[in-house]
């Protein structure tokens, strides 16, 4: 009886000692596992960084912020240098004369669709119409020298654009700066653009030239007609509209068209304090890049 409790005690001890070192293999293992896991997701990590870090510049994506413009407008995508360490650098490209025109007729088209529009009832669309105001505009310009020789001079060039196109016109180009004013800026800059470089490249259905819009910069620029019309309008488009009549003029000299022989350097001055004072312009800083760039033009 004692001998095989001796051997039942001794099974017991033996099976638990196994049990135990068992135990101990186990929990050893599985510590090596999980710092084999551990290192594994550490080392994954690592690489994780490096590949970040090595990660080329062409990778990454810039973007731009696009105006009015519209617009109105007139950006392409920066190109970025092949080489990591370059910083990369936005390039400017200008448009040609067809791309700024396909923007100027998406813009007619809509508005087109615009019901403040359709209520003019114009058969051709806006597109026509306004290439015809251009030409009449154009083949019969306002007075700038001698504009206060008599009354009636003066007051026919006071009332210069119901003249020439008729109230119709007068109401619909109105309609369009008040429903439009959110895209003023970059709408203004585009009809710059497309009516400047369609001069340039002699387009048949830009029926102005130079000379024409010199003298309509002119009237804006120097003339009781011209300030008493900007007067009327509020700030932002007084503003931008006299801004691009100083362009033109700038334009004028460089070609010695300023047959009239005025002045830039006063309205340049004021205008560059008003914009300075401008609170809702987009393109502030271009305006006043541009205009400090004829000042010292005049300078030199």
């Amino acid at each position: 009886m004692k001998q095989n409790t001796k051997i039942i005690v001794t099974t017991t001890c033996v099976v638990l000692a196994a049990l135990a070192a068992l135990l101990v293999f186990s929990h050893s293992r599985q510590k090596r596992e999980v710092k084999d896991i551990s290192e594994t997701v550490h080392h994954a990590e690592k690489e994780t960084l490096v590949v970040k870090e090595q990660e080329p510049e062409e990778k990454k994506i810039y973007k731009i912020k696009k105006k009015a413009e519209p617009s109105i407008s007139d950006e392409t995508l920066p190109e970025v240098s092949s080489s990591p360490a370059t910083t990369p650098r936005v390039i400017r490209v200008e448009k040609n004369y067809d791309e700024i025109h396909q923007e100027a007729i998406r813009f007619f088209r809509y508005l087109d669709h615009k019901d403040y529009i359709k209520a003019y009832e114009l058969k051709e669309g806006t597109y026509k119409h306004f290439l015809e105001l251009i030409g009449k505009l154009s083949a019969c310009p306002p007075v700038i020298s001698g504009e206060t020789r008599d009354i009636y001079t003066l007051t026919h060039n006071i009332a210069h654009f119901y003249g020439v196109v008729g109230k119709k016109d007068v109401l619909l180009i109105r309609d369009i700066l008040s429903n439009e004013r959110k895209i003023t800026e970059p709408t203004m800059k585009l009809f710059y653009e497309w009516i400047t470089k369609g001069i340039e490249n002699k387009r048949e259905e830009v029926k102005t030239t130079t000379k024409d819009l010199y003298e309509y910069a002119g009237f804006f620029l120097s003339t009781l007609g011209g300030k008493a019309y900007l007067s009327r309008r509020d700030s932002k488009t007084r503003t931008l509209v006299t801004y691009y009549s100083l362009l033109i003029l700038d334009k004028a000299n460089s070609e010695r068209l300023n047959r009239h022989g005025i002045d830039i350097r006063p309205p340049l001055t004021l205008l560059m304090n008003d914009i300075r004072n401008q609170k809702n312009l987009e393109c502030k800083r271009e305006y006043l890049k541009r205009l400090n760039a004829i000042r010292e033009g005049i300078k030199g």
